[in-house]
């Protein structure tokens, strides 16, 4: 409620602005309003809290105003609150790598799912971060409840072994002998609680459960995400001597394996491939503690599979650079390795920059064989009219009357007085 007073407040300002001072347009409202909402503190609902790099490396790769939301939806998703009006003024793909980062972090927060939405201002910055949940609010205390007993008497165990390996070995073998694969619901089947209390979960599930409990054994475990025949999702983990990956799926067999136990990047490569902020983990180059030797380390099912275009190229030696301190900041001298430029100081290369009647040419794209994906009609004998190669017998749909002087519906809309939201899936 105070979210949308504090909105609320902000738009009345603007408006106050227009009536005053004669502004031209409810644009104009909109322009003071992105003004306003830069001058006024967002620091709402933020704690006095930091997390230790070494075992939160997604909140160390984010420069400090990002870390200012992180921690305050860190404390909102704990208090089981669904949204927070972000601490700092961030874009909406900075408020995006926020939620990543928390979700990657903190398997803890169990009950956090992974589709979220941002609210906007007409300028891109973000004014609102709504995250979904997995199960009703009224449900978490309980199960919140069964997961820290569960981890608990494991911890209580694998905490009086006298090693860090004896403990991770102690750990991978207790889930992998109390969880099954089971995908049947999936959105559940993602969280550490489906491995620990329900025993039926998925890749993200298992590497989750793994990473809580080893954080809690005071050994610094990552949630690592990739491709393996799929997207996927395993662990990084680090002993005494550096670096290890650990796929706990992988290893889940009728009779527990150890051939994605401990193994280095050079092993992985065959197999697994990182993605996303993923990259900037540490390289796994340490062997002293590597898993047992299986004849069958490459299984079967991963030989030559192909994997995406864009990252069957990329080379495990890059992993582990340094961090991208400036994620979400533009001052960055280098974009992210996985990231494409793209200049907007000019049109896409794919129009056609001269104008016909004011409208783009579409006329170097070649005729498609078919209809367009998006056509539901799958008759259409005919290419839509925008696509015709020389003539346009009809203005384009969106741009209505090409008689008319007014402006297309979709620019400048005057009728839009309120931010408009849009939806991230993770």
């Amino acid at each position: 409620m105070k979210h949308v007073l504090f909105i609320i407040a902000i738009l009345l300002l603007a408006v106050s602005f227009f009536i005053f001072f004669g502004c031209s347009s409810v644009n104009d409202v909109l322009d003071t309003c992105d003004e306003l909402s830069d001058t006024v503190s967002f620091a709402i609902g933020v704690n006095n809290i930091s997390f230790d790099e070494l075992y939160y490396p997604y909140y160390g790769m984010l420069r400090e105003e990002l870390k200012k939301v992180y921690q305050q939806l860190y404390s909102a998703v704990s208090e089981y609150k669904t949204s927070v009006i972000p601490a700092a003024s961030i874009t909406t793909d900075e408020a995006a790598a926020v939620v990543s980062a928390l979700s990657n972090d903190h398997p803890e927060l169990f009950w956090l799912g992974s589709d979220y939405k941002v609210s906007y201002l007409s300028n891109g910055k973000a004014i609102e971060i709504s995250v979904e949940f997995n199960m009703p609010v009224e449900q978490i205390a309980e199960a919140k409840n069964k997961f820290d007993t569960t981890a608990e008497a494991i911890i209580g165990t694998a905490g009086q072994l006298t090693s860090f390996y004896e403990r991770e070995k102690y750990v991978h073998d207790h889930i992998l002998e109390h969880a099954r694969y089971d995908a049947a619901d999936v959105i559940s089947a993602q969280s550490a609680y489906s491995a620990l209390v329900t025993g039926k979960t998925v890749c993200a599930g298992y590497s989750k459960a793994f990473q809580y409990l080893m954080t809690r054994l005071n050994v610094p475990t990552y949630y690592c995400t990739g491709y393996s025949s799929g997207d996927h999702a395993w662990n990084i983990v680090r002993l005494d001597d550096g670096y290890y990956n650990v796929d706990l799926t992988w290893d889940a067999k009728d009779t527990i394996s150890y051939a994605y136990f401990n193994r280095t990047d050079a092993e992985f490569s065959e197999t697994h491939t990182r993605t996303e902020y993923s990259v900037y983990l540490p390289a796994c180059n340490a062997t002293g503690f590597a898993g047992p030797v299986e004849n069958n380390y490459t299984l079967p099912e991963f030989a030559g599979v192909d994997i995406p275009h864009g990252i069957e190229n990329y080379s495990f030696n890059n992993y582990g650079g340094m961090p991208p301190m400036y994620i979400g900041s533009q001052e960055s001298a280098e974009p992210p390795a996985y990231i494409v430029e793209q200049d907007f100081t000019e049109l896409p290369s794919y129009i056609d920059t001269q104008e016909a009647n004011g409208i783009p040419s579409y006329v170097d794209i070649p005729e498609p064989d078919e209809p367009p994906a998006y056509t539901d009609n799958q008759e259409f004998s005919e290419p839509l009219p925008y696509i015709n190669d020389q003539e346009l017998y009809e203005p384009l749909p969106y741009i209505g009357n090409q008689e008319s002087s007014e402006t297309p519906a979709f620019f400048n809309n005057p009728d839009l007085t309120d931010p408009q939201p849009y939806i991230i899936i993770s």
